[in-house]
């Protein structure tokens, strides 16, 4: 999400009772990232349970997770773990809302100044790697799919490619296991005329 609002507590996406505070928010309170959980029936902000992390940057990007196992709550800022806290169980009947949750004063409010991009809810907690992949994917993206040029030159064939995909070759394409490493092997190749007859050609993450 990218955050252009002030010092008040605004929410990213919640699941708070209308006339409680049972359910839980992931929001920024201050300049400080926030899970807050409650499982009280009783309408007070006093017994939110906060745990607060990390440094909130106006006009900056940030990839933020929440996560809960049934005992320990896990705070992840782009990546990487940033706080924790054994809490109660909690527990809400109320749907969940982005950018805006209802309040112990039983009105929606908490409304966000900024932008979410990919929300998500999981049903189960994400594991610390699990977390990072997403981040790393929404940095880098998914990885494209290697693309290679053949060209006759006589008897021979030139092969071009580009990244660093590791060449391979196989005489039959009928056996999976015989695909071998082009030892050396750089863009642009050239491979001579096989004995078969015939070669097969592909690239593979290195």
């Amino acid at each position: 999400m990218n955050y252009a609002g002030s010092n008040i507590y605004q929410t990213i996406i919640g699941s708070h009772t209308r006339t409680a505070v049972s359910g839980a928010e992931l929001g920024i309170n201050g300049q400080a990232w926030d899970f807050r959980t409650g499982s009280s029936t009783v309408s007070s902000a006093t017994i939110y349970d906060d745990l607060n992390a990390g440094t909130v940057t106006n006009g900056v990007w940030t990839h933020v997770v929440a996560t809960f196992d049934g005992s320990v709550k896990r705070l992840y800022i782009d990546g990487v773990l940033a706080g924790t806290e054994t809490t109660n169980v909690f527990a809400s009947t109320s749907l969940w809302r982005i950018g805006a949750d209802n309040t112990f004063q039983a009105s929606a409010g908490n409304h966000l100044t900024g932008w979410i991009d990919e929300p998500a809810i999981y049903w189960q907690p994400l594991t610390q790697a699990q977390v990072l992949n997403h981040y790393n994917m929404g940095l880098y993206g998914m990885a494209q799919p290697p693309s290679i040029t053949i060209q006759q030159n006589g008897a021979n064939i030139s092969l071009s490619w580009s990244g660093s995909w590791v060449l391979q070759h196989s005489y039959d394409l009928g056996c999976p296991s015989c695909w071998q490493d082009v030892n050396n092997a750089t863009s642009p190749y050239t491979a001579t005329q096989a004995p078969q007859g015939h070669e097969f050609f592909r690239l593979r993450n290195p």
